[in-house]
């Protein structure tokens, strides 16, 4: 394993030189990879073996993110200082409000959803009804969920009003907040501690972007907060027997001993996937989306369930079933379609901190960004880009939708 941390670490100190720049993609990718593992190695002795071939695979792909993210960031020269958006590309007014006002009429119809959703499971705690049900499937927002969708780009598009301007107004601040308020409600009620994690990555990462705030500090704050996200949801939803815990002590170390099992035992699970004998499966797993809405139109085509298989990954018999952004490509293209999806990844990304990076960016650009930080920081964790794909579509769609029939920037102020 030493090898695989100095490879990491000697990744992560190229992509700091390229632009010294926190907000760098490959970076950050990089960045988020070596956190993951130095939590694997400092909490060796709790976990079972990783084995060569998948340290080989972890570092092949971080190594054709890195490269993907250079080759379009290519010639650039990232603008690090305090940014406003460009004026002349807004979105129009009445689209701009439609989107602020959509997701807040359609709170009241998520939350007779959700309550009827966690009635159904019989439980007294209405998240953890609400999570059993969402779990097994047998369960579903529908198209409730692209409002929760709607209300996180109504909370970025409000923080790009409050730090993409030169003026500060109380009206854009409220703004920010009551947004931002609406959507943790859609975020806590859906039960997935990554959905308030998604809203907290496009909330934060406008003014990152903007450099509105001091990355350091605003990445301390975020990681204080996650953890303390994560410690709440633990003991909420009785994760790791908690709720039997007689001291104060005993959950501590439960909470702590989840923490490594959510943030390393990925790696494990994904070791044990790329360690048993089996044949490609060619796409039935990472395009797993799109068979569902194929399906949709009539077809037959069979599904793998979305959860997951548990696996032990720690010697204490824990298990868990996720398996980090690999497994499915993994399963469907072995090591090349691994190389060649982190290759694509790291080109889109990089193309979006390009576009978000110069003097005066388009708002679009920025909020882009801010949206696509949450597959690339969560890769450690699971597939957040194929297994949602449509839901990329989904914000891709309202962000040009938003800023079309607008005034388009010169070539050169584009650059």
């Amino acid at each position: 394993m030493v090898w695989v941390l100095i490879t990491f670490s000697i990744l992560a100190y190229v992509n700091w030189r390229r632009f010294h720049d926190f907000l760098y993609p490959g970076f950050l990718q990089v960045g988020v990879w070596l956190f993951a593992l130095g939590i694997l190695a400092f909490t060796r002795q709790d976990f079972d073996p990783v084995h060569n071939l998948t340290w080989t695979t972890l570092v092949a792909g971080a190594m054709s993110f890195t490269a993907g993210c250079a080759a379009t960031t290519l010639g650039h020269e990232p603008v690090l200082e305090r940014q406003w958006v460009r004026s002349d590309v807004q979105p129009g007014v009445w689209r701009q409000w439609l989107v602020f006002l959509l997701p807040l009429l359609l709170l009241p119809l998520f939350v007779r959803e959700a309550r009827a959703i966690g009635a159904s499971a019989m439980d007294d705690n209405l998240l953890v009804g609400v999570r059993d049900q969402l779990g097994s499937e047998e369960a579903s927002f529908g198209a409730y969920g692209y409002a929760m969708r709607l209300a996180f780009l109504a909370a970025g598009v409000a923080a790009l009003h409050r730090f993409g301007s030169g003026t500060k107004q109380r009206l854009k601040t409220l703004l920010l907040v009551g947004t931002t308020a609406v959507s943790l409600v859609y975020a806590v009620l859906f039960t997935g501690r990554n959905f308030v994690v998604f809203l907290a990555f496009i909330v934060a990462g406008v003014p990152l972007i903007l450099r509105a705030v001091r990355p350091v500090r605003a990445g301390a704050a975020l990681l204080a907060g996650g953890m303390a996200l994560f410690a709440c949801y633990a003991v909420h939803l009785h994760h790791g027997g908690i709720s039997e815990q007689s001291s104060t002590d005993e959950t501590s170390n439960v909470v702590v001993q989840l923490g490594s099992l959510y943030i390393a035992g990925p790696i494990v699970a994904l070791d044990r996937a790329i360690t048993e004998t089996h044949f490609w499966d060619w796409g039935i797993n990472s395009f797993r989306n799109l068979v569902l809405w194929i399906n949709r139109l009539g077809y037959d085509i069979p599904l793998r369930p979305i959860a997951k298989d548990f696996v032990p990954v720690m010697t204490s018999g824990w298990e868990t079933n996720i398996y980090t952004l690999y497994h499915p490509l993994y399963l469907d293209f072995g090591l090349l379609g691994v190389i060649m999806f982190q290759l694509l990844a790291g080109s889109w990304h990089g193309y979006l901190y390009r576009r978000a990076t110069v003097r005066q960016p388009e708002g679009a650009y920025v909020l882009l960004y801010a949206v696509f930080l949450l597959p690339l920081l969560m890769q450690f964790e699971v597939d957040y880009y194929l297994a949602i794909m449509v839901q990329w579509a989904f914000f891709y769609g309202i962000v040009k939708l938003l800023y079309a029939f607008t005034p388009r920037p010169t070539s050169a102020e584009a650059r």
